[in-house]
């Protein structure tokens, strides 16, 4: 017996395709994923064009749940770094290995929060201010 299936190869990066991958890593936890699916869709969004609310509704758990995670990190780091202040001295190899991780843990934060105000500047927020004027 032979089994036929239609498929019709979709655009990998084509915001249809991407929405059903956000939904499904949001699922599973997967924050970052989620947050390059979203970020692609909100990317490819038209100058006449908006998010729906579904769209903006994940890019949004998206950003919060990965930034939320490493600022979590960066607490836990932090008392951490104070505890061995305390016990070793601020000049210690394992407070130095650990102001090593915070900065890292602080560039992430830095180039993910520059991103997406990047991404609503450059693709949401004209079109916001497009509808106002309109009345909308």
């Amino acid at each position: 017996m032979v089994c036929c299936f239609l498929f019709t190869p979709t655009d990998p990066t084509d915001p249809i395709s991407l929405f059903p991958r956000a939904r499904d890593d949001q699922n599973k936890r997967r924050y970052d994923e989620m947050m390059e699916y979203m970020s692609e869709v909100a990317s490819k969004t038209g100058a006449n064009e908006q998010l729906s609310v579904e769209e903006r509704n994940l890019l949004s758990v998206a950003y919060k749940n990965v930034i939320g995670a490493r600022r979590a990190s960066w607490r836990i780091m932090s008392s951490i770094e104070t505890k061995e202040e305390s016990k070793s001295g601020a000049n210690s190899e394992t407070c130095k290995l650990i102001r090593d991780y915070k900065a890292n843990v602080e560039e992430e934060l830095t180039t993910i929060c520059s991103r997406i105000l990047d991404l609503i500047k450059e693709h949401l927020e004209d079109g916001k201010r497009r509808r106002r004027r309109k009345g909308v």
